[in-house]
């Protein structure tokens, strides 16, 4: 699987300028996997060969720090990893906007059919990989 800067997710390999957050992440899913909290698990082949546990949630993490489908991310599933977040919504017609204490920007989101619109997910992982926002939530 590939993610930011073309690094790959498999053993051993650099994962790039994201690679704390990544990192903290993956280690993140395996310790909620082992204690059994995490909701709905998927089983996907890692790089290595073996299985790993990843969460819904960990998979919309990854594609949305990964950056090569943001035209495929579903609205919903956008709006609920900024709730996730901790992120406060204000609506407005269709404008979902978002915002948190600590962090300068606000994120305005609508749908275009059922995704959200790639350049607000560029805009969303901007903000979370600049105020490291994954790494402190998980």
């Amino acid at each position: 699987m590939e993610v930011a800067n073309g690094a790959q997710l498999n053993g051993g390999a650099d994962f790039g300028p994201a690679s704390d957050t990544l990192t903290y992440i993956f280690l993140a899913w395996a310790e909620a996997a082992h204690r059994g909290t995490v909701g709905r698990l998927d089983r996907e082949r890692r790089g290595d060969g073996n299985l790993g546990l990843v969460t819904r949630r960990g998979k919309l993490v990854a594609e949305v720090l990964g950056g090569r489908a943001d035209a495929n991310i579903a609205f919903d599933d956008l709006r609920g990893l900024l709730l996730s977040l901790s992120f406060e919504e204000r609506t407005k017609g269709s404008h979902h906007v978002f915002s948190k204490s600590g962090i300068e920007e606000r994120i305005n989101l609508q749908r275009d059919g059922r995704s959200a619109k790639p350049y607000q997910v560029k805009q969303v992982r901007a903000v979370i990989l600049k105020y490291s926002l994954v790494g402190s939530e998980e």
